[in-house]
């Protein structure tokens, strides 16, 4: 063990410490999390459609709104859902330009020009493809490029500068008038080129060779299943899993999972099943590692004070799927009995969940309830009011229960035994 943890600390930290600290990743990690508001409530509301199932729901809401879908899909989620990719990609330029130490605003704006320069005719018309799931990866790469570019322009000197008397809005437009010319000229020759080729836009291009690829192999079993092993390794050696393997997965996850939203919009087959939520809602119960069920095991069935203690004092947090008294407390950090089942059991419920949603047994995701939101709450909410999925989740937990408390027993013991040689000392 002591061998593993060296090696850990010396090759394995320091490059995972970079990679979650990258100031392209940190941008595209913030230019997403600014989408959340808007999926997380767009996701709630379009649950209540004519589809939510409760038996006269549908004739019960459309006798008091008989345009209700068409309120729900041509409204709510034209307004929140279809624009997420756009909204991302001015995020990330705002959050990559600034960490440049320059004005990130107007580069934002910049980005939007250059994401629509991309897109062939139809995008001058609403579009909720292109603003939404479908232009997510595109939307990624033009905010990098965009400010990549917008930066140097700015740090080469190539600006105009008027006098300090001059207010600062507009003196801020001024010097931004070479880099935008620059970028929209730039984005105007790419779109030219792309008509040239059998794609006809970058859009086109990027869905085909990049987009559609990377979220299957995301969306998949394996992919779910290395997900989940390497967040559960990164926080089994103290460092922050979900940030360091979601600063690289998520924009596949929130790609995968909004494809699905699009299809339940179309009344198509919902494609994807390991997208945005299958980790924090159905695996990791609790918390990374599926915590919640080591709580419930410390708090009700340990002979030591100490483990009693803090799995009470983890129960409330766990529910809410906050699990630092756990990992930290009793601890399961660098501790070789508990490191197994903290790995094995995520990948054992998220196994079940995936062959069950897999199999049709539960709903695929198409809501995006937040990660903090209580178990069987969050099953029903993410699966459109699927009641089974609150069985799977139920199904998980008691699964989780069997597989870590005979490592919890033999800590326990070990810990109580401790406890009894100091209280005779």
């Amino acid at each position: 063990m002591d061998s593993i943890v060296k090696f850990f600390e010396e090759k394995l930290a320091p490059v995972a410490s970079k990679v979650s600290t990258q100031r392209h990743l940190m941008a595209i990690r913030d230019g997403l999390v600014l989408t959340m508001p808007l999926m997380i409530v767009g996701s709630v509301i379009i649950i209540f459609s004519t589809d939510f199932p409760i038996p006269g729901w549908a004739d019960f809401i459309t006798g008091i709104f008989p345009t209700w879908d068409d309120f729900i899909w041509g409204v709510v989620f034209q307004s929140t859902m279809s624009i997420s990719a756009l909204v991302a990609a001015m995020g990330i330029t705002f959050s990559l330009v600034k960490s440049y130490g320059e004005e990130g605003i107007v580069a934002a704006g910049l980005t939007f020009a250059a994401f629509f320069l991309l897109q062939d005719g139809s995008a001058w018309a609403w579009n909720s493809s292109i603003l939404g799931a479908e232009g997510l990866f595109l939307a990624i790469i033009v905010a990098l490029l965009v400010s990549e570019i917008y930066v140097r322009v700015i740090k080469a000197n190539w600006v105009i500068r008027l006098p300090e008397s001059v207010p600062i809005a507009i003196s801020r437009s001024f010097a931004a008038l070479i880099p935008g010319a620059i970028i929209i000229v730039l984005f105007a020759i790419v779109h030219v080129l792309f008509a040239m080729t059998s794609y006809g836009t970058a859009q086109a291009f990027i869905i085909t060779v990049l987009q559609i690829p990377l979220i299957s192999i995301s969306a998949s079993y394996l992919g779910a299943m290395f997900t989940s092993f390497f967040i559960s390794i990164f926080w089994a050696f103290g460092l922050h899993g979900d940030l360091i393997v979601g600063s690289v997965v998520n924009p596949l996850l929130q790609a995968g999972y909004l494809a699905n939203v699009d299809a339940l919009r179309l009344g198509l087959e919902i494609p994807n099943i390991a997208v945005e939520g299958f980790q924090s809602l159905f695996i990791n119960v609790g918390g990374t590692g599926a915590t919640l069920g080591i709580a419930i095991v410390c708090a009700f069935f340990s002979k030591s004070k100490q483990l009693r203690l803090i799995g009470r004092l983890s129960l409330g947090p766990g529910i809410f799927n906050i699990n630092e008294p756990i990992v930290f407390g009793l601890p399961i950090v660098l501790n070789p009995m508990l490191l197994i089942p903290y790995i094995i059991a995520p990948l054992v419920v998220g196994t079940l969940t995936y062959f069950a949603m897999a199999l049709n047994l539960v709903n695929r995701i198409v809501a995006a309830p937040p990660w903090t939101t209580p178990v069987f709450i969050a099953g029903f909410i993410a699966t459109g009011g699927d009641f089974r999925a609150v069985i799977l989740q139920a199904i998980n937990l008691l699964v989780v229960l069997v597989i870590y408390y005979p490592f919890l027993a033999a800590w326990d013991k070990k810990q109580f035994e401790l406890e009894n040689s100091q209280t005779k000392e």
